[in-house]
């Protein structure tokens, strides 16, 4: 298929299954999205039971720092912390999880096989171990390459700042290196798009996922940067659009980038 029958075949299935695709989502991120409300408010919650604010109101500047220590309980900020950062890391880790099933689910509903939300679950059990070990090797791969443009980004700026930041040109050129980094950064994570779906539908393991992955961009390089900038633009646009913006990139923008990398590995 080329770039416009790919865009087409997941508008179709998702016009077919909006809700469906919708009520898949809700199940799939419903637990880590309570595990994280849970951690943002033991912080809160450790924050506020850990800090006189009346002492804090008493500093004369931010060096003052004798008076910020003194301001806080750290044991006890220190133990809500804990059961902040648990919790996150149960929300990471079910959220990988999950994410998987939604794929297998997404997958299921693109071939017209008969599913159900309890797929989802299934796939979250049977996947999780192995979606969770291939997103932290790719997330120090991408890490790795992130540290390495940043180092160069720095430089560049670095030798910009000798140059008078009034100048239309030292401007254009700040602007063309922040175009450049998004550039790179989305080409890279476009070799690794495919991962999670490759072992959700195609049952790959750690290694051959993130194999099949690079290779699957690799060879259809033009195609998938076109079909996925596409959708960014889709994005954009819906960012754009007032209150409503947020929710249709949820219920809309979402499930169409889950369908993308599942249509392109299908492609027979």
């Amino acid at each position: 298929m080329d770039i416009a029958e790919h865009l087409k075949k997941i508008f179709d299935v998702y016009a077919k299954n909006w809700l469906s695709l919708i009520v898949g989502l809700i199940a799939a991120f419903i637990i880590p999205v309570i595990l994280a409300a849970v951690a943002g408010g033991a912080l809160a919650l450790g924050i506020a039971g850990s800090v006189n604010f009346n002492t804090l109101m008493t500093m004369k500047s931010l060096s003052d720092i004798s008076t910020l220590l003194g301001a806080v309980n750290w044991g006890t900020l220190g133990i809500y912390m804990i059961l902040a950062l648990i919790f996150l890391i149960a929300a990471g880790i079910t959220g990988v999880a999950f994410f998987t099933g939604y794929y297998r689910y997404c997958g299921d509903l693109y071939q017209g096989r008969k599913t159900s939300i309890s797929a989802v679950f299934q796939i979250a059990k049977e996947k999780w171990l192995t979606a969770l070990v291939a997103t932290i090797i790719v997330a120090i791969i991408i890490g790795i390459i992130n540290i390495i443009v940043g180092a160069l980004g720095l430089s560049s700026v670095g030798m910009l700042s000798t140059i008078n930041m009034t100048d239309v040109s030292a401007l254009a050129t700040l602007s063309a290196l922040g175009i450049v980094s998004w550039l790179i950064g989305f080409i890279v994570g476009l070799f690794f798009i495919f991962v999670l779906p490759s072992i959700a539908v195609e049952d790959r393991g750690i290694v051959d996922s993130i194999q099949r992955s690079v290779n699957v961009t690799a060879s259809k390089f033009v195609k998938v940067f076109l079909t996925f900038f596409v959708l960014q633009i889709l994005l954009l646009i819906l960012t754009l659009i007032p209150i409503i913006g947020s929710l249709l990139v949820l219920l809309v923008y979402f499930p169409l980038s889950v369908l993308l990398p599942i249509s392109i590995l299908k492609e027979k």
